[in-house]
């Protein structure tokens, strides 16, 4: 999947950025942990770009160690669309929130292809809510961020869990997902 490995500075793939690289650029924004047995098992933070007018989430897990250890970023989602509670300015602004190619929130459908290929699945996000409501506000997946989901996986393996979700809506990209979990 050449067309991605990381939206901006923030990585998820050949090499995982750590919770502690991600707070020390751009600082803790809102954040909420997951507390098992009373430890941190996983994280979420959320920032909002105000130059850029986008919401950034980012998803943190411990990959190859058990907790305590080092949280990694596992995901990472870009959107038009309110991500968190509170909008939580990074302590240093993000790069320009795009994919390697250049690709970025607000550019064409038609972009996207050219740029990343053809997906190996495409969702239609509003029939996926019908299906199961609980997705209708859940990032990558609810129509608020994108009525049509393009799926991409590397080189078309659909059970790698290194994924890029392209949201789309009237022909324009609303959300970029990039994620190293299930």
């Amino acid at each position: 999947m050449a067309c991605a490995g990381c939206i901006g500075d923030i990585c998820v793939h050949p090499k995982l950025m750590t919770d502690d690289e991600l707070v020390r650029r751009h600082g803790p924004g809102e954040h909420k942990d997951l507390v098992l047995g009373g430890t941190v098992d996983s994280r979420k933070r959320c920032y909002f770009d105000s130059a850029q007018m986008l919401w950034v989430f980012v998803d943190l897990y411990h990959v190859d160690a058990p907790p305590p250890q080092q949280l990694y970023v596992v995901g990472v989602h870009v959107s038009t669309e309110a991500l968190c509670d509170r909008a939580v300015s990074p302590r240093k602004p993000f790069p320009k929130l795009v994919l390697a190619t250049g690709l970025a929130v607000g550019d064409k459908e038609s972009s996207a292809l050219a740029q990343c290929g053809q997906p190996q699945r495409i969702d239609n996000t509003l029939a996926l809510e019908r299906d199961d409501p609980r997705l209708k506000n859940m990032p990558g997946f609810g129509s608020r961020f994108g009525e049509r989901r393009l799926v991409y996986f590397p080189e078309g393996q659909e059970d790698s869990l290194l994924a890029l979700s392209i949201q789309v809506t009237k022909g324009k990209i609303k959300s970029l997902w990039l994620s190293v979990s299930p």
